[in-house]
């Protein structure tokens, strides 16, 4: 975990917890055996960005194109329903998930949420 100091954003805790989990939880599934995730939260203007990368089996493009539909998992025991969850809180904060995979290499997430002065005032009207 990499991190800068003051990032902060305005969601609800119980949400946010619940997407970056849901997000957290996907990356320790897709690396067995020597698996490292790595979490690296940082500001970018007025965006915090969280990148979440793992060295997991990775996905094809077809995959990546359809994550988050519902019902659609990599996991053979999978449901699709979290990453579809997911998507939806982090875009109820007016932010975006995109991902980035190679098959075989792994899978790279990143979450871009509106930035916030402190835990009180928005930056730049987001």
């Amino acid at each position: 975990m990499d991190s800068e100091d003051n990032l902060w954003i305005q969601a609800e805790q119980f949400k946010i917890k619940q997407a970056l989990m849901n997000i957290i939880k996907n990356s320790i599934d897709a690396s067995t055996g020597k698996g490292q995730v790595s979490i690296k939260a940082y500001r970018q203007l007025n965006k915090v960005c969280i990148k979440i990368r793992d060295n997991g089996v990775g996905m094809t493009s077809e995959e990546l194109a359809i994550l988050g539909t519902p019902f659609y998992s990599t996991k053979t025991n999978g449901t699709g329903l979290g990453l579809m969850v997911t998507f939806r809180i982090i875009q109820a904060i007016k932010g975006t998930l995109e991902f980035q995979s190679v098959k075989g290499e792994g899978t790279n997430a990143l979450v871009i949420l509106p930035a916030v002065d402190d835990h009180r005032k928005e930056v730049n009207g987001c």
